[in-house]
């Protein structure tokens, strides 16, 4: 059984941009059918029940859903279905002043944002991009996937873990059963304090306006982890820099890692768009 819905965006906008705008398509729950230009994921909803949503671009600012389900008719959860999707594609950013600082220093990164690009896949919830961030810390992509694999399937049970369910499975669980390493810890912790500080409520959604200090300001979460959260919170004024981006700038632009913020200082509060933007369109 099936329900349809159309979502209009109030900006110009790009699925498949948004999409391979970084690795998250790559990670559970997702599910990119790259010839199809299809978003697919799985969904648990308030009551327990899980849906499996599919995401289509109608035109540049509609959006074609379709949300499958087995027995459990989710027409009352239709809303929080469209604010999860929402969230997911970044709809609510609005990129005008990302367009007028970048159409000053480069044309080809203006018209990506203009067409719709500079979006970036999200999770249902902040805590879920922070578990995620988490796994992408010191070490291989291929690491990083089945992690976050476990988390889902092993702990989530098919979603992602809630605050709750990662205390509760404590470190030595995390770090045998599920492989997280040294990174156990400073999950167990870091969720107890954003839940201390009232950063996310026990659903792990955003409670309060993050920043980039109150996130460093948690142990065990440094310079990379903090900026890219806050990245994912559309604040685009630091690059994560981790290997990657470090070695790539080295070799293309002969930039020391204490050097790469400043070379993007014309980019203002834009400095991660200037970076990533760039990149992608260097690749194609």
């Amino acid at each position: 059984m099936t329900i349809e819905l159309n979502i209009n965006s109030p900006y110009p906008f790009s699925l498949q941009n948004t999409v391979l705008s970084h690795g998250w398509f790559q990670l559970e729950p997702w599910k990119w059918e790259s010839n199809e230009l299809v978003l697919c994921r799985s969904e648990k909803l308030p009551n327990d029940s899980f849906v499996f949503i599919e995401i289509k671009e109608g035109s540049k600012q509609n959006l074609n859903i379709t949300i499958h389900y087995k027995s459990s008719d989710p027409s009352s959860y239709k809303q929080d279905i469209i604010s999860r999707i929402t969230r997911w594609l970044s709809l609510e950013w609005n990129p005008t002043n990302a367009i007028n600082i970048s159409q000053n220093i480069d044309s080809v990164i203006a018209n990506y944002l203009i067409q719709g690009g500079g979006r970036f896949l999200r999770g249902t919830t902040l805590y879920e991009d922070f578990l995620k961030t988490m796994c992408t810390v010191h070490c291989s992509w291929s690491r990083t996937k089945q992690m976050v694999k476990s988390l889902y399937q092993e702990l989530g049970n098919g979603s992602s873990p809630t605050p709750s369910q990662i205390i509760s499975a404590g470190e030595d669980h995390l770090s045998k059963k599920l492989k997280l390493g040294f990174r156990s810890k400073v999950i167990i912790e870091a969720t107890s304090k954003l839940l201390e500080e009232n950063i996310i409520n026990i659903y792990g959604q955003e409670t309060e306006e993050t920043t980039y200090k109150n996130l460093l300001s948690i142990k065990g979460i440094g310079p990379y982890t903090a900026s890219h959260v806050m990245v994912l919170l559309h604040d685009f004024s630091r690059i994560p820099i981790d290997s990657e981006v470090s070695n790539y700038m080295k070799t293309n632009y002969s930039l020391a890692v204490d050097q790469i913020a400043e070379f993007f200082n014309p980019w203002k509060q834009y400095k991660f768009l200037g970076y990533k933007i760039g990149r992608i369109l260097n690749q194609i």
